[in-house]
């Protein structure tokens, strides 16, 4: 009974220790990206009216990946008045990401919409 209780024990100390690692794994993937995303930001902004070509060079200059997005997003949180869209693939990337990259999005006058 005694060997038992030993054996559960240590199954149940790993488990806990591999969740602490996963956990802690993903904290540090997420401050990692979040940071990457609010320096690239920072220096696109910094530009002045944020056009498309200044978020591309931007995400050149990092060797991130980029794509042109004119098609509608699935998703409703688009601003209505959008023309075009690029889609920044941030590096590190986020591990359990539901869409990949990050939406930037452009209006007539070639101008990044902000939040509204």
């Amino acid at each position: 009974m005694r060997m038992a209780i030993t054996v559960i024990s240590i199954i149940v100390l790993c488990s806990l220790l591999a969740y602490q690692s996963l956990v802690a794994w993903d904290v540090r993937n997420v401050s990692g990206s979040q940071r990457a995303y609010s320096n690239f930001v920072f220096d696109v902004a910094t530009l002045g009216c944020v056009r498309r070509a200044s978020v591309v060079q931007t995400a050149e200059a990092r060797g991130w990946q980029f794509e042109d997005d004119r098609q509608p997003p699935f998703r409703s949180w688009s601003p209505d008045s959008w023309t075009v869209a690029v889609r920044v693939f941030i590096e590190p990337q986020l591990n359990f990401a539901k869409e990949p990259g990050v939406m930037f999005f452009f209006d007539d006058a070639d101008c990044l919409i902000g939040d509204e």
